[in-house]
């Protein structure tokens, strides 16, 4: 494993990128109420978190991906808390640059902690998941219908088709 907590107390990890790893990205055996944000785990040999033990950990805003293992043990860890799967896409991971590329689906997607301590203020509308910032922005969706009845918009065809209402007028832009 890359990083294992076996002590009583409380930890916090913020912007980090567990990747390519031998074992587990993390492994948590002991404490209560350890704060794991804005982190990447992917393509590690074992489960990007493992957790035997402790309990109340704020465990969100990660980005779990392709570990051999399983992305975090137990299954329920990882649910929802904004964590995502997805690939990071990095700029060069076989030669270990591990900054976002442009279009990465971990731009813009961290939680704002307080301890940004990156340099300064995010690169875009929030903090990039992992451990470095981004000066990209998350990819805006182009509208392509709008329902002239309700003047909603929509950035894909399928959800605009799904809200029409019988007698609706749905403008494709």
């Amino acid at each position: 494993q890359q990083i294992q907590l076996n002590g009583a107390g409380t930890n916090w990890f913020f912007h980090n990128t567990f990747s390519r790893g031998l074992g587990d990205g993390m492994q948590i055996t002991a404490g209560n109420g350890n704060r794991i944000q804005n982190n990447i785990f992917q393509s590690n040999t074992g489960n990007g978190i493992f957790l035997s033990s402790g309990s109340g950990h704020a465990i969100s805003n990660n980005d779990f991906y392709a570990n051999f293992a399983g992305n975090f043990y137990p299954a329920s860890l990882g649910a929802s808390n904004k964590n995502i799967s997805a690939n990071a896409t990095f700029s060069n991971g076989s030669v270990s640059n591990m900054a976002l590329q442009n279009g990465s689906p971990a731009v813009d997607r961290g939680k704002t902690n307080g301890l940004f301590g990156l340099g300064g203020s995010p690169g875009g509308a929030g903090p990039d998941i992992g451990a470095g910032e981004s000066a990209f922005t998350a990819a805006v969706l182009p509208v392509v219908a709008s329902n002239l009845n309700t003047s909603a918009t929509y950035t894909n065809l399928a959800g605009a088709l799904a809200s029409l209402v019988t007698g609706q007028t749905l403008e494709i832009v």
